[in-house]
């Protein structure tokens, strides 16, 4: 129930809206209302902090990225070293040996 104008009192349908619901129909509301002000203020605060949080996300997985290309390279250039490393002696002996250099 809610008061209106004369004194006299009436029931008023009660709404459930879903957050999208909420922001259309704030953001398409008068802002002079300090309700809808409110609001307003309320979903432009949350839409920059989920786009903070977003950049963030973004920087994290592009420094995951940028580590597991370093890492790559270190394990390529590892393989190089050890190859260099490990070489076959004379082919013609009974036994295939090979030699590792210092």
């Amino acid at each position: 129930m809610v008061s209106i104008g004369s004194g006299a009192q009436r029931e008023v349908e009660d709404w459930a809206l879903s957050r999208y619901a909420c922001y259309l129909v704030i953001q398409n509301a008068d802002p002079s209302k300090p309700l809808v002000a409110l609001g307003q203020t309320y979903f432009a605060v949350q839409t920059r902090r989920q786009e903070m949080a977003d950049d963030e996300a973004l920087n994290e997985d592009k420094m995951r990225l940028l580590l597991r290309a370093e890492a790559a390279q270190g394990w390529a250039n590892s393989r190089k070293e050890i190859n260099l490393r490990v070489r076959p002696t004379n082919q013609s002996s009974t036994a295939n040996h090979t030699r590792v250099t210092p």
